[in-house]
């Protein structure tokens, strides 16, 4: 039978695998000086067979002060392969966004992008290892505790304009999370994380998984980074995003893809 301490190590070495389930975002541009450009980060997960890069929608509102396009968006394979970005990039579809209803305005919830992979232009061995995180048989209960968050904060990226590389280095955050005082429709929750020497802020965690690992130490997807500062991360529940994407897979359109999430 295996000890406590066997126990946690198992959990743990779980968590960190389904982590590895975090991308960097990256926007082309038609420029040889600055090909790319890097803000946020961004999650990997299958459902029903279906992949998809989900991220929080703001960071399609503006980079450089213009709107980003649906065609600007690149998401790695792999960290490996976004080391030269050039190569090995997820073959999406359109950005998917919840619409917002006329009359009020734009609910943290609301707060959801996702690009659907085209699923016949998916090369998986490319993902090296670092998987889509499974959605399926996702618990819509909320339990609270010890969570991990894996993103690319702007602090620990290089972009090499000779070479034309981007070099990251992802953070791995331990944090508690709860309620919290930002709770809006039950939606949303808090995570307190402690700071990391050298990090300043957390810029660019936007879109980050935030995993937990329940009793039986099985790995789930607790939700992702909308946004954070004073050590505190707001996050958005995964099942609104799962609810969103089982929606979309049925084929219904915004207005009630819209609906289907409150």
């Amino acid at each position: 039978m295996a000890t406590n301490k066997e126990k946690s190590l198992r959990k743990a070495a779980s968590a960190l695998q389904a982590a590895k389930c975090a991308r960097p975002v990256l926007f082309e541009f038609d420029d040889e000086d600055f090909p790319y450009g890097t803000s946020g980060s961004s999650v990997l997960v299958e459902l029903g067979g279906q992949v998809f890069a989900v991220t929080a929608a703001h960071l399609f509102d503006k980079y450089m002060g213009s709107p980003i396009q649906a065609d600007q968006l690149r998401i790695p394979y792999s960290i490996e392969h976004a080391v030269e970005p050039n190569n090995a990039f997820v073959p999406h579809e359109a950005i998917l966004r919840i619409k917002p209803i006329a009359t009020e305005e734009t609910a943290e919830w609301q707060d959801l992008a996702i690009a659907p992979v085209k699923q016949d232009l998916l090369v998986r061995h490319l993902f090296c290892g670092e998987e889509p995180l499974c959605l399926d048989g996702l618990t819509s209960d909320v339990s609270f505790g010890t969570v991990l968050v894996r993103g690319f904060p702007s602090e620990t990226r290089e972009f090499d304009p000779e070479d034309r590389i981007i070099r990251y280095c992802p953070i791995l955050l331990v944090g508690q999370s709860h309620r919290g005082s930002w709770r809006e429709d039950d939606c949303t929750f808090q995570v307190d994380v402690k700071s990391i020497h050298g990090l300043t802020n957390f810029d660019d965690l936007s879109g980050s998984p935030v995993i937990r690992v329940n009793a039986n130490g099985q790995h789930q997807l607790a939700g992702i980074v909308l946004r954070g500062g004073n050590d505190q991360l707001h996050v958005l529940e995964a099942r609104i995003i799962a609810a969103t994407l089982n929606a979309y897979s049925r084929g219904e359109n915004e207005a009630t893809i819209l609906l289907g999430n409150r």
